[in-house]
């Protein structure tokens, strides 16, 4: 279990701190407690400056079921339910794979894709099209959406081949989150020419895509010429990472931007912990990048005191900046 006071930045974790997933109601959470084998690490009231952090009216009511996988003290899951407030989903349940805005997929790896998908569909947390298998030559893998509360969606990947140097647990830590972006070259500008992050890796697809099945029929994506995507990282890795796809030729679609903030239901915002935020948020206001959000003191579990301020990528994306106190 991690320790009160665990600080990202200073513990060398550099990508998200972990995802906040706006929920209507806490009833899945016990299925991925169940299924997935992880762990409550803390439950209760949220902060009571988490509605200013937030810019909701100070009556707003937040309550949060803070989820690990013990053995990975990062990539948590941090359910939140904000009561007395208007709320909309930000990804419907309709939500086509190449629509835009908010967040998309939130990633994590499993040791046995079938077993996990049967055990989390048996938890409330459903799959839509199975598990899909894909031969890449040297990457093996099997892959699988589990569907949670309020438009949140799980992909869950079984490396088969090259063997992991560490073998996956039931279900590890969510490492990698996936947006769906309206201009491509815009959002690559923003978090590696603004933002500063760095590729970890940057892939074009030309013609037929394996990994198409898993999300729709084949058919639906007639028209789509490239698919585009790059892996972005304050240090350029492949843990707490953003994922950026764009989709040239797709069909026409709707776009979720405006959504993607609080207190709206699904996956909602990453957290990053910072080492100096003053300094971090000059560093974005030098390119052209000002907080959504007055900066907030406020109690966080694990992490004890912090300060917090958000941005929002040009998806519409909340992200969150933190530093803990001494």
């Amino acid at each position: 279990m991690a320790a009160h006071g665990t600080n990202p930045a200073r513990d060398g974790y550099t990508g998200f701190a972990e995802v906040v997933v706006s929920v209507s109601h806490f009833g899945k959470v016990a299925g991925l407690l169940q299924a997935g084998g992880w762990e409550l690490l803390h439950a209760g009231p949220g902060a009571p400056e988490l509605p200013r952090a937030w810019g909701l009216k100070p009556h707003a009511r937040v309550e949060e079921q803070l989820l690990h996988m013990p053995s990975m003290p990062y990539g948590y899951l941090r359910f939140t339910r904000i009561s007395d407030v208007p709320q909309e989903p930000i990804r419907p349940l309709d939500a086509r794979p190449w629509e835009s805005g908010g967040l998309w997929l939130l990633y994590t790896r499993s040791a046995d894709d079938a077993a996990l998908s049967r055990a989390l569909g048996d938890a409330g947390w459903p799959t839509v099209r199975g598990v899909h298998g894909f031969d890449f030559g040297e990457l093996a893998v099997n892959e699988v959406h589990q569907h949670g509360p309020d438009g949140m969606v799980l992909s869950i990947i079984e490396q088969l081949k090259p063997p992991l140097a560490i073998p996956a647990p039931k279900l590890t830590h969510v490492f990698n989150a996936a947006i769906i972006v309206r201009d491509f070259d815009r959002a690559r500008q923003f978090f590696i020419d603004q933002l500063g992050f760095r590729p970890w890796m940057e892939v074009e697809w030309n013609g037929d895509n394996p990994g198409l099945t898993l999300l729709a029929d084949l058919a639906a994506f007639r028209g789509v010429n490239t698919i585009r995507t790059v892996i972005v990282h304050p240090q350029g890795e492949n843990r707490g990472s953003v994922e950026l796809i764009g989709w040239d030729g797709a069909p026409p679609g709707r776009d979720f931007a405006e959504r993607a903030k609080p207190p709206n239901l699904g996956a909602m915002a990453l957290r990053f912990g910072v080492t100096d935020l003053a300094a971090h948020l000059e560093r974005l206001r030098g390119h052209g990048i000002l907080p959504a959000r007055p900066v907030t003191e406020l109690a966080l579990e694990p992490y004890g005191r912090v300060r917090l301020a958000a941005i929002r990528s040009p998806d519409g994306v909340w992200l969150e900046f933190f530093e803990v106190l001494a």
